[in-house]
């Protein structure tokens, strides 16, 4: 859940799924979709920032459990990492809390389109390799549904990627070049370097 809150209201809410992380458990969202405001996370949230009188943008984390009852894991007194999720489906966090603190007048944003999606491409690069590097472990899911949901979230209806801009495509390209490009490479220099057949474990053996 995603709110501002200010001068003792609530301006704009946002409930949204994160359908894959990196790293896989926990990490900072690769693949995010708005959800309704459902009453269970909504009013929790709203309770928590309002007794902390947290004023500005926060964010609340819920994971659910097996039986669907949502587990609170974190507040954070700030916008979240997927904040261009917010500003994608209409819901400006920045420009409110822009409008805050120069104490102009704040607009409140009562509705946003359910199943925008946003995804960070880079870091799900980095989410697929996790997974295949990790089989076994908790939230990890096979390779091969992994690489299908992948490979397919390229073509789904309503994903958009973090930072494309048809008229700038600068900042996805340095992005990926950095984070992707760049780390590959110096894998692969680092492997031709070695010398031809020998171990790259330097322990004495007898």
């Amino acid at each position: 859940m995603s709110l501002f809150y200010a001068r003792g209201r609530f301006w704009a809410r946002l409930a949204q799924v994160s359908h894959r992380e990196w790293p896989v458990m926990g990490g900072a969202s690769v693949l995010c979709e708005t959800i309704p405001l459902l009453s269970d996370i909504t009013d929790a949230s709203e309770q928590l920032v309002r007794a902390m009188d947290l004023e500005g943008c926060s964010m609340v984390e819920f994971r659910r459990d097996a039986q669907g009852q949502p587990v609170l894991m974190e507040v954070n007194p700030r916008m979240g990492g997927s904040v261009g999720l917010a500003i994608a489906a209409g819901v400006n966090f920045p420009g409110l809390a822009y409008d805050w603190k120069l104490d102009r007048t704040l607009r409140e944003t009562t509705d946003y389109p359910i199943g925008q999606r946003l995804r960070w491409l880079a870091g799900d690069i980095w989410n697929i390799k996790a997974v295949f590097e990790n089989q076994g472990d908790l939230d990890v899911p096979s390779r091969g549904s992994a690489l299908a949901n992948f490979l397919l979230d390229f073509v789904r209806s309503g994903n958009q990627l973090d930072g494309f801009e048809l008229d700038d495509m600068g900042p996805l390209v340095s992005e990926i070049d950095r984070a992707v490009v760049r780390h590959t490479l110096g894998r692969l220099r680092r492997v031709f370097s070695r010398p031809f057949g020998l171990s790259t474990d330097t322990r004495e053996t007898s």
